[in-house]
Parts: C-alpha cells; sequence; structure tokens
C-alpha cells in the first residue's frame, strides 16, 4: 500500500502526466516594461535575434550616439598596417616537449631556467603591452580590435522647438514607454511644448527591418522629420561610433523613387545595404554626406517607414502594416510555445521580481541571443570592451538554456556556425599548434578569422567542454540520430584536442592539464599553472561523452580515450575543499568560477561531502568576493546549491541584493562592471530556474526539485526540461 501511495504521489507530482495550466498572456504581460524617463543602461531594444536596435525616449535614436544598431552579420576591418602580420602576436612555449604558438605577444623567455610551482622546467615571464616592440604592440591591438561588430547606422527624429531651435531630451515632456512583451512592440509618448509625439517601434521577426510608425500635429507643423545618420568606428572600436569622419566611408543612392530609396554603404573594404520605404507623402533629401532626412509630406499628422539593413540589396520591402503582423504573429508563437513559469501563487514577496526576471531574460535573449553565430556577452546594442566578439568559453551560458525551455531551435541557429567556420578556425589553431582535433577559440568573431590575442584569451579552454555537452543536451532531447549524425565529427575533434592536450606526468604518474592554461577565475600566470578544477572534470566528462557517441554510432570505443579517463588526474583538493587548481592550492584572489563545476556542470569524479565544504568556504566569503563576482556567478551559486540540497540559499542566490546582480527595469543585468546589457547573466539566470523546476540526475524525486519546500513557493511550470 505504501508503495503505491508513493507511486501515485510522483505521477501527481509529474508535470509529463498532469501538466500545469498557465495563463502565459497574464504572466508575460504583467512585466511590461513601463518606462517614464531614459537613461542609456536601461534603454529598451527590439530586434530578431539577427540584429537589435537600441532606443531612446522617443522610440528612435534620436538624443544619443552610444545607441546601437548591430546585428549577426555586420563585420568591419580597419586596413591593416603593412609592417605587421598575425604571426607578430605569437610566442612559442615548450612543455613536455611540446611546443606551441600562442597569440599572446607578453610571454618571453627568462635569461636562465627555473622551477616552475608545477615542477616543471619554466622560462618563462610576461612583459607589459607597453614595454613591446612596436611592430608586436601594433600587431595586438589590430587583432585584438580587428574584425569588429559595425553600427550599421542612427535612425532618429530632428523636432524644432517654437524658437526654431532643435529640441534636446531634455525638452521632452511627460514621457512614457512601453514594451509590449506579447507583440515585441514599443510604445514612446512624450509631448514638445506641449504637443503630444506618439511612436510605434517593431523589428521584422525575419528580415533585419526596423519598422515605426509616428503621429503628432508636429508633422503637419513641418516641425518634425526623421535622419539617418551613418558612422565609421572609433579607433578603439569598443568606444562605439564615430560620427565626425565624414570622409572614411561612403553612402551612395543607387535607386529611388517617390516611396524609397536603396544606399550601399562602404567602409574601406566592406559593403552593405540599407532601403527606405515610406508613405507616399514623404521626401527622402541627401543633405550630408553620410546622412539622410525624410520629410514629412504635407497635410498629414502621421509617418510610416520601414528601414531594413543587409549584407545583400533588398529587392521588396513589406509594408508596414504586413511587418506589424509578422511581428505580432511571431512574438505570440514564442511566448505560446516552449517553457513557462507561473509564481503568482506564491507567498514569498520576492516572487514577483523573480518572475520579472525570467520573462525580461527570455525577451533579451531572444533577441539578442538566437543568431546564426554565437552572440557577444553584451548583445547586439553596444560594442563593449570586446569590440563585438564573443566568447566561446560562454556558449553554455547563451545557450542551455534554449534547449531547457523547449526552444532549441534558438540554440541550434548558431550550433550551425559551429559546424562551419567555427570549426575550421578551431581546426587551423589546433593545426598552428601542433595538436590533432579542433581547439576552439575562446575569443573570435562571425568568420573566425583568427583567435584574438590576449594574456587570458588564448589559454581558456573550458568551451571544448561547452562544445560537447552541447550537442550531448541537442541528443537528450530527441535521441534521434540525425543529431548524431550532424554533430559527430564536431564531438569527435573536440575529443581529439581533449586527448591530445593532456600530458603525462612521469613524476605522478598520471595525465595532467597544463602548463599552459587559463581557469575561469583567470588568476594564475599560465605558463605556471596547472589542473584547474573545472577543466579536469569537463575533461573527464567530454571524453566520457564522446564514447557514448562511439558507441551510439557502433564505432569501437577509442583506446586512448579510455587510457586518459583511468588516469587522468582528479579535481584538486586542500584542507577537504575544491581550490581552483592544484598548482597555486593557495589562490583564492578571483572569482570563486570552480563552484560551476557541481551546479551547471553535472559534477563528473566530483565529491559530493567535498564540494559541500567548498561552497560553505565559498560562499560564507562572499565579501571578499564581491569585488569580483560577475552577474553569471549569482545563477551559478544557486545551482550549485540546488544541488547541493541548500534550496533556500538557491533562491536567495537567484535574488541576492548587490550592485552585481542588479537587473535593471528594462531586463538587463547591469553586473557592476558592464555599461550595457550581460546576457550570460539573463541565460544563467534562465538555466537555473529550469534546472530548478524540472530537475537534473540524481534530483530528489519531488516536484519543482530546486526550489524550497517550505511552503512560500507555489509553482506552476510548463514545458521545462530536465538536465544532467
Amino acid at each position: 500500500m505504501k508503495e503505491i501511495c508513493l507511486i501515485l504521489c510522483l505521477l501527481i507530482n509529474s508535470t509529463l502526466i498532469f501538466p500545469q495550466k498557465i495563463d502565459r498572456y497574464a504572466v508575460v504581460t504583467r512585466h511590461n516594461v513601463i518606462l517614464n524617463n531614459y537613461a542609456y543602461n536601461n534603454a529598451l531594444q527590439v530586434g530578431n535575434g539577427q540584429i537589435a536596435f537600441a532606443i531612446d525616449a522617443t522610440g528612435l535614436q534620436s538624443f544619443d550616439e552610444k545607441l546601437g544598431t548591430y546585428s549577426d552579420w555586420g563585420w568591419h576591418s580597419f586596413p591593416k598596417p603593412g609592417n605587421i602580420e598575425y604571426e607578430n602576436v605569437l610566442s612559442e612555449l615548450d612543455f613536455y616537449g611540446h611546443k606551441a604558438t600562442y597569440a599572446d605577444p607578453t610571454i618571453i623567455k627568462r635569461s636562465g631556467w627555473a622551477i616552475s610551482k608545477t615542477g616543471q622546467v619554466s622560462s618563462y615571464e610576461s612583459q607589459s603591452l607597453a614595454s613591446l616592440a612596436e611592430n608586436k604592440k601594433a600587431a595586438y591591438w589590430y587583432y585584438r580590435f580587428n574584425p569588429h561588430r559595425l553600427h550599421l547606422g542612427q535612425v532618429g527624429m530632428e523636432i524644432k522647438l517654437n524658437n526654431g531651435e532643435l529640441a534636446a531630451l531634455n525638452d521632452l515632456q511627460e514621457i512614457r514607454q512601453e514594451l509590449d512583451l506579447w507583440s515585441g512592440t514599443v510604445n514612446s509618448t512624450f509631448k514638445i511644448e506641449g504637443i503630444q509625439v506618439k511612436v510605434t517601434t517593431i523589428c521584422h521577426p525575419k528580415q533585419d527591418i526596423l519598422a515605426v510608425k509616428i503621429s503628432s500635429p508636429l508633422i503637419k507643423k513641418e516641425r518634425l522629420k526623421i535622419f539617418w545618420n551613418f558612422p565609421y568606428m572609433q579607433e578603439d572600436p569598443s568606444k562605439g561610433p564615430d560620427f565626425s569622419l565624414n570622409d572614411a566611408h561612403v553612402s551612395q543612392i543607387t535607386k529611388s523613387n517617390n516611396q524609397g530609396v536603396d544606399i550601399e554603404r562602404k567602409l574601406d573594404n566592406y559593403t552593405y545595404f540599407v532601403s527606405i520605404k515610406w508613405d507616399n507623402r514623404s521626401i527622402l533629401r541627401h543633405i550630408e554626406k553620410n546622412k539622410f532626412y525624410l520629410l514629412p509630406g504635407k497635410g498629414s499628422d502621421d509617418i510610416f517607414f520601414i528601414t531594413s539593413f543587409s549584407q545583400k540589396p533588398v529587392n521588396d520591402l513589406p509594408d508596414y502594416k504586413g511587418t506589424f503582423r509578422e511581428n505580432k504573429i511571431s512574438w505570440e508563437g514564442f511566448w505560446k510555445t516552449g517553457g513557462a513559469i507561473d509564481l503568482s501563487e506564491s507567498i514569498d514577496p520576492r516572487w514577483k521580481e523573480l518572475e520579472r526576471r525570467i520573462v525580461l531574460s527570455r525577451y533579451l535573449t531572444a533577441i539578442q541571443c538566437s543568431g546564426y553565430s554565437p552572440p557577444p556577452e553584451t548583445g547586439l546594442v553596444n560594442n563593449s570592451r570586446w569590440y563585438g566578439k564573443f566568447h566561446l568559453e560562454m556558449i553554455a551560458w547563451h545557450g542551455v538554456h534554449f534547449a531547457l525551455w523547449s526552444h532549441e531551435e534558438m540554440l541550434e541557429n548558431w550550433m550551425n556556425w559551429l559546424l562551419t567556420e567555427g570549426i575550421k578556425g578551431a581546426k587551423n589553431t589546433a593545426e598552428r599548434q601542433g595538436y590533432k582535433g579542433v581547439r576552439w577559440n575562446k575569443m573570435t568573431d562571425k568568420y573566425a578569422s583568427w583567435e584574438s590575442p590576449g594574456a587570458t584569451t588564448v589559454y581558456r579552454i573550458t568551451q571544448q567542454g561547452h562544445v560537447i555537452y552541447l550537442a550531448e543536451l541537442l541528443y537528450s532531447i530527441n535521441n534521434n540520430k540525425k543529431i548524431l549524425d550532424k554533430y559527430s565529427e564536431m564531438v569527435f575533434k573536440t575529443a581529439e584536442f581533449m586527448a591530445d592536450f593532456v600530458n603525462w606526468d612521469n613524476k605522478t604518474q598520471r595525465y595532467v592539464i597544463g602548463p599552459p592554461v587559463k581557469s575561469g577565475a583567470e588568476s594564475v600566470f599560465a605558463p605556471d599553472a596547472q589542473n584547474p578544477t573545472v577543466e579536469l572534470s569537463y575533461w573527464a566528462y567530454g571524453l566520457q561523452t564522446a564514447q557514448k557517441w562511439k558507441e551510439r554510432l557502433n564505432l569501437p570505443r577509442n583506446k586512448q580515450w579510455d587510457d586518459i579517463l583511468e588516469k587522468l588526474a582528479f579535481p584538486p583538493i586542500k584542507d577537504s575543499v575544491y581550490i581552483n587548481m592544484e598548482s597555486h592550492p593557495d589562490d583564492w584572489r578571483r572569482r570563486p568560477a570552480w563552484l560551476e563545476v557541481y551546479g551547471c556542470m553535472p559534477g563528473v569524479r566530483i565529491d559530493t561531502a567535498i564540494m559541500l565544504n567548498t561552497y560553505k568556504k565559498i560562499t560564507g566569503d562572499y565579501d571578499y568576493w564581491d569585488k569580483w563576482i560577475w552577474g553569471t556567478d549569482f545563477p551559478m551559486f544557486a545551482m550549485c546549491a540546488a544541488r547541493l540540497g541548500k534550496t533556500q540559499d538557491a533562491i536567495d542566490w537567484l535574488l541576492y541584493e548587490t550592485d552585481r546582480n542588479l537587473y535593471l527595469p528594462n531586463g538587463a543585468n547591469f553586473g557592476g562592471t558592464i555599461p550595457i546589457t550581460y546576457l550570460p547573466a539573463n541565460g544563467g539566470l534562465l538555466w537555473a530556474v529550469a534546472m530548478m523546476c524540472a530537475g537534473w540526475d540524481g534530483a530528489p524525486e519531488r516536484y519543482a526539485p530546486g526550489f524550497p519546500a517550505n511552503g512560500l513557493w507555489k509553482i506552476k511550470f510548463e514545458n521545462l526540461r530536465r538536465t544532467f
């Protein structure tokens, strides 16, 4: 009888058998964003994954030149100085008899030999960038800056005041902006000298098109006009566009009629196209070299226009009504399908803030992380300090949640990049360094032109495990041979590098990782670093999973991989806690990234009791970590806490009140370090919540096992998937 009762309880708690019915429209729309002022960090955004537009209080980019129009495909490089080549950034390192070049020009050989902390012969030290020879310094900055994501153009409005001067941002009165999440539409209203302006802003779901409707008596009074202003990029592209260098680029009309115009944009060796379509009452004027004005026709208070940005000329633009209809259908389809969660019946007063973060994170990741190459950490609305490049050691944070929220097609969009441009670049790096298989670059661009140089970037290796993890995640959803056939080469080539990268250490009679290597803490000089905790566990996971793929495809197991799995060093422990890396047992100087080994990752070769000690030590010393923490670390803490059964901690970490875990009114994680949006934190939040709801391998057999069973949380969820 007890067994029957237990089975019934488990069935009742199973969402597969008794799915929770959720009013999805109510959940989504109660978190519509409403703003009454403008701040750059809190700018609203529209987009489709391929392109995004950040807008100010006017619904356009009228007053803030920093606001971006960036795309998945728009990349630009400055002309290369003739006296530099990529070889100028390379330094050769020799460990365990394997010589390899790394794009880190700061590494130099010492005059003599010394024994490093790893016990291996080392002859390396680091020098500052400032002390490099001029050709090395120039090469470093050129290949770090280029290619960079290109600001495609500012679209805004100019409004004249009664005195004839142009209105400024502080002339706007009674500002009200609402992001209608259910339709992906921003409605903006404001007044200028008491006269109202209404603006509706949307992005086409499939084409890189911005569609806008403006209504105001100012139009009939000929005091409002629209402009397109095309920039060059500043010498340091992370600082954004430069609208003053008009002679450095060309904007040329190639076709025009009374309702539209095509513009060809040329910057150095890069060309792209902008098309504009408007109602037949308006007139376009090319008044300045790279600036165009749309002058509304007389007799109407309304103006409609559509503008596309593209790699090739667009033959026919849809009309505004058609774009609006497509946008509405697409967003309703997004919200009605995939995962959903409703926390509104919870007693804990923080439920609404957590639900708000969830809903807005889904919106932001959909418009900025679902393109055809991996997304930049700060999204498609600025160039940040990484020049719009993306970091492959963050792809799990960008992509896992799509699969767990049953929108794996958004992950597969850029997983296809891994199979094409990405794997070519990874193969080139492995070949240059004399390794088998493919070595995935940390910081690179859509075309994987080269690995971006840096004293940290070129030594990170966590992305090797991510590539296999993501492929396994997609396979776990369908158990489909098509997935095995599609990704098997990528999985096997990745594992080949992992097997070739480890070294046999005669002294300890085991396989070791590094030197050189950098862990997620990024705190130790790479030529001195060996056996980081996360990477040792991920190496074991990656090779184990690659062997499973061999067996699923009826291929023989790889004997070398099995030998490594048997003899690979275990994650290092000191004083009954896991440490960042074995070579530096006292290194606690940076972010405690090794908690991810048992949280986001399934904890291969991890002892739970030791991990619990580690968690207590790290989280008990949070005040020390605070200055190093990133927005991703709070969901990382939460996932680790959930696996350890500390479910109250899991909730508390997701909602921890600190500048480093700040989610702005527009949903962006500010993180205390990034000027606008830090998307891995949004993705990490969705990852953690899905795991806490649907569970993980080895989770307690109860409903929502990652949430505290204290009666304060009433969770309804649909279509969320269990993780590893």
